[in-house]
């Protein structure tokens, strides 16, 4: 019984801040910009509009964001391969398998977000040679 509280209260705690960040995601951060704006010119409106009419190449831009996104699903995936993981070591009765089983996915997992780190960081140093 004190398993499956646990098991549930885990999953709530985990489902409770992504029904926070979707309604957070529907604020428009930009919409002071412009214009007419009380507080005149906004930092954030400033660096939107620095990239204007610059020489960078578009195509570095494009793989950054690429890049960002896919690191962003890879670091979701290993937190969620890191949460599954931590369960079923929990679960695991004291059976020895399972723990050594769910002590490698999460070594696996952290493994993974530890590659993903060093790939963007090779990525990123490489898009900042090709773009000057």
């Amino acid at each position: 019984m004190k398993r499956i509280i646990t098991t549930v209260s885990l999953l709530l705690a985990l489902a409770a801040p992504t029904v926070a960040m979707s309604s957070a995601a529907a604020v428009d951060i930009f919409g002071s910009c412009g214009a007419g704006s009380a507080s005149g010119t906004p930092g954030i409106c400033t660096d939107i509009h620095a990239g204007e009419g610059s020489t960078t190449n578009p195509i570095v831009g494009i793989i950054a964001s690429v890049i960002t996104i896919l690191s962003f699903v890879i670091g979701i995936a290993a937190v969620i391969g890191i949460i599954i993981n931590a369960i079923r070591m929990m679960v695991a009765n004291g059976d020895s398998n399972a723990v050594a089983s769910a002590r490698s996915g999460v070594l696996y997992s952290l493994i993974g977000v530890a590659v993903a780190i060093l790939a963007q960081m090779i990525v990123r140093i490489a898009l900042g040679v090709i773009g000057n």
